[in-house]
């Protein structure tokens, strides 16, 4: 039996190149490609959906008030094709058995529209309208929500507060059979609303398109909303839902314009017609970086990437993206074939044309980069597990990595690991994992600029590519490579000094960040002070026990970013406290100069943003206290502030930390407004004194010193 089939919106056999489509029409076609002869898909040179919440909030906002968006360009293609289904998930890419159109640009917009379409697809945002109040800036209040922020966004499209993201939680775990539900799925959860707390007015703007076809009519339409909200309207709520219900209205009846990009004969020509095309309608919107660009060309000289590079993250996790892994994977091929001499870690579009069919290959003769992604016995990914399971804390005191601080690994880093490791046995990676650990947290503290260490990649896969097999990774080695100079350079990363002085200080002057990084490491030293300093994120390492245990079922190589991690780094004395300036002063002249001191912007936030004032918090744990004062929490008269129970897993704090100091910069409130000379230089000495305690803990737990001394290994040939 046959199933009857739409035609598609467009017919593309009449020589016409520019159709008006109706919007409603259009989305119907995206959302069921099945029930039409010509399907409309991904080509594979698109990336995936990267818009933003107020990117979609805006588009949004530009479609209820009846405003042109662009138009889209579709190009035709014949069954036997690979493409992918157009929606945000990670699809694969296959071949196609029927005629259908690509479509080439328009594809953030287009999932964007679909957030407030009923239909099937597997998205990962959901768009909500808020009939409470009206938008600020846009004509209705528009949330957006995600499967890391499933409470959503503020309605600028910035990241909810600390605080309100615990409340957030909190209610939501009070429902029934919570833990067992996932936040984002269960259709309970909505937006946060931070000055309200109750969500009955924000509705699915996908559920209110869905009840105007089944309601025609507003009233029947106004009277499922009462039913949901259970309390009648005032008179501007009214006015929003008849508004909202016109414009919905309205839009179904949009018109869309979509134009035919015609087919390039020659195939080698068409994929380089497209990617020129894809580069250059990106630049009007959502800018294409080069890494997206060069991944783009190579999925569409060779489809299957796409679907490798999804499998691939199935089996050893998002310690890369996607682009990172396929330029990852470019490169290490290039340095093992035979007639690439050149080491090149950031590629060119010009020099990606030149080596890709070549590293290529065909599938009966598969070049260096297909053997290297290819998901049957994949070499770089048995490289990645082997350093991924090599690297990884255990527990205890173990020096490893725990999985949160996976992300933070530069590609240039991983790089070097992973050439070597693609060349190194099972047994001698495990050998070496000390080796490694400490090279990493080297290459997180002595690294500099993006520039740096890039080319610190260059010159540590040279010397790994030497012509000699190294036993065990020379970490010591890639140490003096690195930070080496002569007459004419500086060295590409900061030597490391091992810091042993007492950590007081001189307690009545109030210094600038280089004046402190001169007075403990030196003036060799002082770079490497700032750099460390300024590396929050190795507290996920200073913490890695509490960080471990508290996210052991957290997947951090899931693609997770800032925004979407369950911890925080949080101000041990609150950022509120001495963001903004104001102090009592006396007529001593030391208080003086401190006083004129600590009232310029840039002295106060170098001293409160280093690490010596952070720690690592759970975002939604009931122990966050927000801007309270930090004696308020664990200074009460009860508990010895450096006696708690959790000391180093909850704050990383070392014994030997100045409580007092601590709790003279952060008094409770009022007092906590205010910066009299005492306060000032009992925060300098507290979060001098744990900075220093944190990178000799780093030192002393991870034996840097036989990194910097250790004799360099036996080589065989």
């Amino acid at each position: 039996m046959t199933t009857n089939k739409n035609v598609a919106p467009i017919d593309g056999s009449n020589g016409q190149t520019v159709y008006a489509v109706k919007l409603s029409d259009y989305l119907n076609w995206v959302a069921h490609p099945e029930k039409h002869i010509d399907a409309l898909a991904l080509p594979p040179i698109q990336r995936g959906f990267v818009w933003k919440p107020k990117q979609i909030q805006d588009l949004w906002d530009s479609l209820l008030r009846g405003m042109p968006i662009g138009s889209m360009l579709v190009q035709k293609f014949t069954g036997g094709e690979d493409a992918r289904p157009v929606g945000d998930g990670k699809q694969d890419i296959e071949k196609q058995t029927d005629a259908g159109w690509y479509l080439l640009d328009g594809q953030q917009r287009t999932l964007s529209m679909l957030l407030g379409y009923q239909c099937d697809i597997e998205m990962k945002h959901k768009l909500w309208v808020d009939f409470s109040t009206w938008g600020d800036g846009t004509k209705y209040q528009l949330r957006v929500t995600t499967e890391h922020q499933p409470f959503g966004y503020r309605p600028n499209g910035k990241r909810l507060s600390l605080h309100d993201r615990r409340e957030a939680r909190e209610r939501w775990a009070g429902a029934e059979n919570a833990n067992s539900k996932d936040i984002f799925a269960d259709e309970e959860t909505r937006p946060w609303k931070v000055k309200q707390g109750e969500q009955e007015y924000i509705f699915l703007v996908s559920e209110l398109w869905g009840w105007m076809d089944e309601y025609a009519d507003y009233s029947k339409w106004k009277e499922k909303i009462i039913e949901r909200i259970q309390t009648a309207l005032l008179e501007v709520e009214e006015q929003r839902l008849k508004e909202f219900f016109s414009d919905l209205c309205s839009l179904k009846e949009q018109w869309l314009a979509l134009i035919e990009v015609k087919q390039v004969p020659n195939q080698e020509k068409a994929n380089d017609y497209l990617t020129l095309l894809f580069e250059r309608v990106s630049r009007g919107g959502t800018t294409l970086t080069s890494e997206d660009l060069l991944y783009s060309m190579i999925k569409q000289a060779w489809p299957d990437a796409h679907n490798l590079v999804n499998k691939l993250h199935k089996e050893v996790g998002v310690m890369m993206i996607p682009t990172d892994f396929v330029m990852t994977a470019f490169r290490l091929a290039a340095l093992r074939a035979e007639n690439i001499s050149s080491d090149n870690p950031h590629p060119t579009a010009e020099y990606f044309h030149k080596h890709l069919s070549t590293l290529l290959g065909k599938k009966e003769v598969p070049g260096e980069l297909r053997k290297m992604i290819a998901i049957e016995k994949s070499c770089l990914q048995n490289a990645f597990i082997s350093l991924k399971k090599c690297i990884s804390y255990v527990g205890g005191k173990d020096i490893g990595l725990p999985d949160a601080l996976m992300p933070y690994l530069e590609r240039p880093l991983l790089q070097v690991l992973l050439h070597w490791c693609l060349e190194a046995s099972e047994e001698e990676i495990k050998e070496s994992r000390a080796e490694i650990i400490r090279f990493i947290l080297f290459w997180m503290v002595g690294g500099g600029s993006s520039r740096n260490t890039a080319k610190a990649s260059v010159a540590a896969i040279a010397l790994l590519s030497d012509g000699n097999k190294h036993m065990e990774f020379p970490a010591h080695l890639l140490y003096e490579k690195l930070t080496s100079s002569d007459d004419e350079t500086d060295p590409l990363f900061k030597p490391l000094i091992n810091y042993c002085g007492d950590k007081t200080s001189n307690e009545k002057v109030l210094r600038t960040a280089m004046q402190r990084a001169k007075m403990f490491f030196g003036d060799e030293g002082e770079g490497l002070y700032h750099q460390f300093t300024g590396r929050r994120h190795l507290l996920l390492w200073f913490q890695r026990e509490w960080v471990q245990e508290s996210y052991h079922r957290t997947d951090f190589m899931s693609g997770q970013d800032e925004d979407t991690v369950p911890y925080d780094f949080d101000h041990l004395v609150p950022q509120s406290n001495w963001s903004s300036f104001q102090g009592r002063g006396t007529h001593n002249e030391a208080v003086i100069e401190n006083h004129q001191r600590w009232s310029e912007h840039w002295v106060r936030r170098d001293l409160g943003n280093s690490i010596g004032n952070y720690r690592v918090m759970d975002a939604s744990d009931n122990r966050s206290r927000g801007d309270t004062p930090l004696t308020v929490k664990v200074g009460d008269a009860t508990e010895s502030f450096l006696n708690s129970s959790a000391l180093w897993g909850d704050y990383a704090f070392s014994l030997s930390d100045a409580e007092n100091d601590w709790q003279t910069a952060s008094p409770k409130d009022p007092d906590c407004w205010y910066w009299d000379d005492a306060r000032v230089l009992a925060f300098q000495h507290a979060v001098e004194s744990r900075a220093l305690n944190l990178y000799q803990r780093l030192f002393d737990e991870a034996s840097m010193e036989t990194l910097i001394n250790k004799p360099a290994p036996h080589k065989h040939v």
